[in-house]
Parts: C-alpha cells; sequence; structure tokens
C-alpha cells in the first residue's frame, strides 16, 4: 500500500480511529488544529493506541530510531503493535514529535487479531515468510477462501475438500465429491444386477453363472443374500451370462427369430432341433447356389478376358509378304532375300535357296526368317511364334505352310 502524508494532526487522526469500531477497516485522518504528539499519546484509549504505533513508525522514518513495529494496524510496511509502539512513542516524542505531523498516514487498515510481535525493519520480511498471522489459501479447494497459517493444519483435517481414499477402488477423492464417486464413477463400486437375477451368494455358485462376485448382502425384500457386482463387470455380466438377460437364438443367422431369457435357451435348443436343422439345411442350400452362382460369373469373367487376350494377340501379330516376281528366270540364282522388316524392335529379313541348301535339299527349294545379327541389341532374345508359308498361285494346292516356335539368336547361325 502507498501511504500518503496530509497536512493532519496525530491527534485529530487519534480521534478518528478512537471513533471506528475493532474490526479491520479504513480509517481517514481529517483536518484539524495541530497538537502536541505527547498529548495524542498519553490521551488514547482503544483504537488509540493503534494511532500512537503509527505515529512512532512515522517517526522512525523521518530519522528517529530505524524500528518499524508489527501490529493490528496494517502499514505499508506489515502489521504493528500496540504495545510496543506506545513505549517507542514515548522514547521518541522530545527529540522527533516535529517530524511526525508530516508522516503519519492517511489511511490506516486495522486487523484486530494480527500480529503482536515487533521487529525491526530488516527482519520484517524474514518475520513474515512464516507468521502464522499470514492469511493463506487452502491448498485443497480455493472455494474454502482465505485463513491463517496457524489455522492452515486444523482446517485442512477438517476441509470437506479433503483427499480421502475410496475404500473400493482405492483412488484418492475429495471428499465433497465421495457420494457421486460411489454412486456414478466408481468402478469397484458394488452393485446389484438390475434384472435382478440373484445368481447365489457365494463364489462358486456365482462365478459358475459368470458373475464377478466381491460379496453379498440382504436385500431389500429379505429374500436372502443378493450377489453384489463390481459397476465396471456390469457389462459383462449382461452381456455373458445374466440368465434374466434377454438374448437371441443361437441359430439367430440360420433363420431363428427368438428371442427369449437366457436362462430358457438351453431348453429352446433342445426343443426345436428339428427346427433348427432345416434352418441350418436351408442356409446350406442357398449359401451353396450363391457359390456356384459366383463361380460361373468368375468364369465367365476369366472367359470374357482370355478372349480379349487372344483378340489382342491377334491385333498385335506382323504378317510380311514377299512376292518374288518372274520366279521362274530368278531360279537360276542360287539364293533370294527379301527387304528387311522389324517385329518387335527386332530386325529381320527373308531368304531362299532355289536348288536347296545342302546335298540332302537339292531339287527342293528351302525358305527361311532370318535375324539381322548386325543390329541385335546387346544382350537380348526373343522367343517368335511364326509360321513361314510359300504360296504357288498357279496351283494352290502346292502351296507350302509350316510353323515354328525359335529362339533367336540361334546358336552357329542366324536363321
Amino acid at each position: 500500500n502507498t501511504m500518503t502524508s496530509p497536512s493532519s494532526s496525530p491527534a485529530s487522526a487519534a480521534s478518528a480511529l478512537e471513533a471506528s469500531t475493532d474490526s479491520v477497516g479504513s480509517v481517514a485522518a481529517p483536518p484539524a488544529s495541530s497538537s502536541s504528539f505527547s498529548s495524542s499519546s498519553s490521551s488514547s484509549s482503544g483504537n488509540g493506541g493503534a494511532l500512537a504505533s503509527a505515529a512512532a513508525a512515522g517517526a522512525a522514518a523521518m530519522g528517529g530510531p530505524a524500528a518499524a513495529v508489527v501490529n493490528n494496524i496494517l502499514l505499508a510496511s506489515g502489521l504493528a503493535s500496540p504495545t510496543s509502539a506506545s513505549s517507542q512513542a514515548g522514547n521518541n516524542k522530545k527529540d522527533n514529535s516535529s517530524s511526525v505531523h508530516s508522516s503519519f498516514p492517511s489511511v490506516i487498515l486495522v486487523d484486530p487479531e494480527g500480529c503482536t510481535h515487533s521487529f525491526t525493519l530488516e527482519n520484517i520480511a524474514k518475520h513474515e515468510q512464516n507468521c502464522g498471522y499470514a492469511v493463506v489459501g487452502c491448498r485443497y479447494s480455493a472455494q474454502c477462501g482465505r485463513i491463517r497459517r496457524m489455522q492452515a493444519d486444523a482446517h485442512e483435517a477438517v476441509c470437506p475438500f479433503r483427499p480421502e481414499r475410496c475404500k473400493h477402488c482405492q483412488q484418492d477423492v475429495p471428499l465433497q465429491h465421495m457420494e457421486e464417486h460411489e454412486r456414478v464413477l466408481c468402478g469397484m463400486f458394488p452393485v446389484q444386477c438390475p434384472k435382478g437375477c440373484g445368481i447365489g451368494s457365494d463364489t462358486s455358485s456365482s462365478s459358475s453363472s459368470g458373475a464377478l462376485l466381491i460379496g453379498s448382502e440382504g436385500d431389500d425384500s429379505g429374500n436372502g443374500n443378493v450377489v453384489m457386482i463390481r459397476r465396471a463387470d456390469l457389462d459383462m455380466h449382461l452381456k455373458m451370462h445374466c440368465p434374466e438377460q434377454e438374448v437371441e437364438c443361437l441359430f439367430v443367422d440360420q433363420g431363428c427369430t427368438k428371442k427369449l431369457l437366457r436362462k430358457d435357451l438351453k431348453a429352446h435348443l433342445s426343443d426345436e432341433v428339428v427346427d433348427h436343422m432345416q434352418l441350418m439345411k436351408r442356409g446350406y442350400d442357398e449359401q451353396l447356389a450363391l457359390m456356384r452362382t459366383n463361380f460361373d460369373s468368375q468364369m465367365k469373367t476369366k472367359d470374357d478376358r482370355l478372349k480379349v487376350i487372344e483378340k489382342q494377340v491377334r491385333d498385335n501379330e506382323t504378317k510380311v509378304e514377299w512376292k518374288v516376281k518372274n520366279f521362274s528366270s530368278l531360279r537360276k540364282k542360287s539364293y533370294l532375300q527379301s527387304d528387311k522388316f522389324t517385329i518387335a524392335g527386332f530386325t529381320w529379313f527373308i531368304g531362299f535357296y532355289t536348288d536347296g541348301d545342302n546335298p540332302d535339299s537339292r531339287g527342293y527349294i528351302s525358305i527361311y526368317l532370318f535375324l539381322d545379327v548386325a543390329h541385335l541389341p546387346k544382350g537380348k532374345s526373343i522367343t517368335l511364334e511364326y509360321y513361314l508359308k510359300f504360296s504357288n498361285h498357279r496351283d494352290p494346292h502346292e502351296s507350302v505352310k509350316k510353323e515354328f516356335k525359335t529362339t533367336f539368336p540361334i546358336k552357329g547361325g542366324q536363321g
């Protein structure tokens, strides 16, 4: 707090303090005629003693002894003591009375239950770090408001927000929220089956029915013990084990539409064996028919794809026709060769020998497909399916066609 120094006298300020209550509040010093410090100090009583403390602090600030008092008057440096202030004022009234008038604060906050210890200025900060009268907050909740440091332990011992360990899940929960935690949130809290299945009161009988038993207690109707189940296990109990839960027949996928209590399921399965077998047979027949339909569809798809591939192969076939004119006159030559052509990136040509190419083929024409090795891509080879046809236009019956499958280049030769 920033203190100001009005022209009012300590005596008039003392009168204002005497009129105030004992509770913490603000007191303003109105303008008044000057009076001596000694008279204000000796005539003050009650809160007037607080004025003397403030005056003494002001005197020290203006050149008196370097002392400040911690009391129920809240000054800029802390809390001050009425008793020590009065004695301090008595010691200083002769020498520093004139300085008091210019240093007394215009507003004084009174804490009637504050600390009564006196300290020099250099020790106040150290004291206030551990002072029991210091105002602190509850470490458990801001809703508790402000309390004194000396009362903190006692408050926290009864604080409604203090953490308490849940006896079911062993988690720390604010005491204020423990009821809601147990009623809604705690997964280990014991609850009854909402279906009222009453599956037993001992571990052996209940566990066989899927109840994760953590204890049993009497119900309100006086019907004996009721199994208590952990809240976290309740969904699994209803889904898998509760005899009072409505379930579908195990043959629902085969067409049985019955819904019944789990406890009646066994009898239903026993009574409806024939119907269930018929449903299974009908389901298998439908499944088999569907498999056949899918198989036929897949085969048709494959056939269609095969036809497309065959068409692509036919469309990609390369046909080279070499028409030899004046063949009779050319027969005098031993060898004839076509122009070069390209198939799959390789260069080819056709050649034939008019009177065979060896002693065994004399009197016949020998036809060959040659790979031009001069333009052969390095390290490449190709397997070619092809046919050679020699057409005799005078007598088509004398035409010759022969199919081949050869990998080129051929070792030791070209064609």
